[in-house]
């Protein structure tokens, strides 16, 4: 079986692309920038002010949404969701290689969020499954280039047509692809509410309200989640 996702919508609400709501919620707003930046930006051996500073983001309701902006943008300076700066080294070292199937189904079903390298592919894999043109693969994906649309429906096909040689073969090599495609298939989705499980991710998703933006996020590796309250 190819497929075993048993949900067409993401099991959380993510933080859209350029959404920056997200600070009149945190727990430092209304800190000055002089403040904010002699809290949040301490010393590498300062541990009495890194303490302090990581108290204020433990009872942050938007501790994991920071953190994944800081990642989105690729901010390695300071503390951002209660991680230091070498905490989160070992998450933007990895950020191509993140698996997140609600990004993944997300992008599908027309919600502009950011996505890693692997997701891209992982968006154009089920693409090609379901006879996707390339043109509508550049749209899901917010492509100018329709000819590298066209690279990954040609990728995806390879790698399909790789495992399906296989598929029989008690012997055949696993490669780390098809260890992550079968993690991200195997991960259960809860339908938004009013949302028809039923629809198409692969329909055309039409308008996107901007003003539906997101309140929460998860970190973006899910063998971190626990990162920042072990920290």
């Amino acid at each position: 079986m190819r497929f075993r996702t048993n949900s067409l919508a993401p099991n959380r609400t993510l933080r859209r692309l350029g959404d920056q709501s997200w600070h009149d919620h945190a727990a430092c707003t209304g800190m000055t920038p002089a403040d904010s930046d002699a809290t949040f930006h301490p010393g590498s051996r300062d541990m009495p002010a890194i303490t302090r500073a990581k108290r204020i983001c433990g009872g942050c309701p938007m501790r994991r949404i920071c953190l994944d902006a800081a990642l989105e943008s690729d901010n390695r300076y300071g503390i951002r969701g209660g991680l230091t700066e070498d905490e989160r080294k070992p998450l933007h070292d990895r950020l191509d290689h993140r698996l997140d199937s609600d990004r993944v189904v997300a992008i599908l079903n027309g919600i502009d969020v950011h996505v890693s390298k692997a997701e891209r592919k992982a968006v154009a894999r089920m693409a090609y499954t379901s006879g996707v043109t390339a043109e509508r693969l550049a749209y899901i994906l917010k492509l100018d280039d329709v000819e590298y649309a066209t690279r990954l429906l040609r990728e995806a096909r390879n790698e399909l047509e790789d495992r399906d040689r296989y598929w029989d073969t008690p012997d055949a090599p696993c490669s780390r692809n098809d260890e992550d495609r079968n993690r991200y298939w195997s991960t259960p989705h809860t339908p938004y509410d009013n949302e028809d499980p039923d629809a198409s991710v692969l329909s055309d998703p039409g308008p996107v309200d901007d003003s539906a933006t997101a309140t929460a996020t998860a970190f973006a590796f899910t063998d971190h989640q626990n990162l920042g309250e072990a920290a």
